[in-house]
């Protein structure tokens, strides 16, 4: 009912255009920004979503493909219960990442072994989902949901967000939220007076008319995900069951073909613990899409480009200024 409403919601505020905010369409409108601006061809760099709206574009418009790069590669061709699944797991391998750095630094204030540290974050979110964490504000307690993005947020960011991380855990053992819910607004755009954007709003909104586009998904099977991930599987499990089944708005459009032929190299970057979307999707991308070049960052955190890799922040910067193309499988 709540996804019904926010639907119902969106189409009184933004009327007919509210069932208009498809990846298809928004390529559509991309290509006609091309077109006014004077570009023959499309130069673009996308990250996260933005591959999938940049491989949907290439799909539909590969005479118009300039210098593409999708950097942390969404897979277009899966449903969305298949991306949570892909979403749990990643998180879980960043976390493994996170808790073998913080024991090998000699000086881990949460385990002695990689398995004790995973084991407190795993038993913070089993605390706050049988009582929410307080906070410095009454009405703002750490749900598990909640927790959840606190944790998210600086596995997303790397190494540079893993001190953050480690904070916010002692934290939580000595039963103070307020770290652990700095880190969720941080991750949902949420500052003292509010929300700071209509992200998750526009997000849902494309996402379950994308849905109808996209192939249909089986049933969410939480011990599927279990399995997949041990940590956040039942966590991200409930997010894929709440589904879009309610949303009010429809399309008729189809899913096009992501094999984009006829299309000019597009440069794939995977980084091979990226818990947002997993290294595997960039490397099926890559081999989707007819000119896909992966480019390979060796890290953590989401996406590669601009994240202290030199060698991938050159590689990029030579391919979008002067057109020099990757070899396919390089890795930095």
């Amino acid at each position: 009912m709540v996804l019904a409403g926010m639907g119902e919601g969106c189409e009184q505020d933004a009327g007919a255009l509210a069932s208009h905010v498809t990846t298809v369409e928004t390529a559509r409108d991309l290509d006609v920004l091309r077109a006014l601006v004077g570009d023959d061809q499309l130069s673009y760099y996308g990250a996260s979503y933005g591959t999938y709206l940049g491989a949907t574009y290439a799909s539909l418009f590969p005479d118009n493909v300039g210098r593409l790069v999708l950097d942390g590669a969404a897979h277009p061709e899966i449903p969305f219960s298949e991306i949570w699944l892909g979403f749990g797991g990643g998180f879980d391998l960043a976390l493994a990442s996170y808790a073998d750095n913080c024991v090998s630094s000699g000086a881990c204030p949460l385990g002695s072994t990689p398995d004790e540290v995973i084991t407190a974050v795993q038993d913070m979110f089993t605390r706050v989902d049988e009582e929410p964490l307080p906070t410095s504000d009454p009405d703002r307690p750490v749900t598990q949901q909640l927790a959840f993005w606190g944790v998210a947020a600086p596995l997303a960011g790397g190494e540079e967000g893993w001190p953050l991380l480690t904070d916010a855990i002692l934290e939580a053992q000595d039963g103070d939220g307020d770290s652990l819910l700095a880190l969720a607004d941080l991750a949902n755009e949420r500052g003292a007076d509010g929300y700071e954007s209509n992200l998750f709003m526009a997000q849902t909104a494309i996402d379950c008319l994308d849905t109808q586009i996209r192939p249909e998904g089986d049933e969410v099977d939480i011990d599927e995900f279990v399995a997949a991930s041990p940590t956040f599987g039942a966590i991200v499990a409930g997010f894929a069951e709440y589904g879009c089944a309610s949303w009010p708005l429809e399309t008729t459009l189809e899913a096009p073909a992501y094999s984009a032929p006829g299309a000019a190299p597009i440069v794939v970057v995977g980084t091979t613990r990226d818990p947002n979307t997993p290294y595997d999707w960039a490397q099926q991308l890559g081999e989707i899409i007819d000119s896909g070049v992966l480019l390979t960052r060796d890290g953590d955190g989401h996406t590669g480009y601009l994240k202290g890799n030199a060698c991938i922040d050159q590689t990029i910067n030579e391919y979008l200024v002067n057109g020099a193309v990757p070899d396919d499988g390089t890795t930095c």
